[in-house]
């Protein structure tokens, strides 16, 4: 979401390393909850 890509930019000045965070954090969730998010 839009809000959340905000709050993103305030914590995290390095957008591409935020992306790249937000990456794994994926992964780790959608591993843990075995989901698939198609991403």
């Amino acid at each position: 979401n839009s809000e959340q890509l905000e709050a993103l930019r305030h914590h995290f000045p390095n957008i591409s390393k935020a992306m790249e965070e937000g990456k794994d954090l994926l992964k780790q969730i959608t591993r843990s909850r075995g989901f698939g998010m198609g991403m």
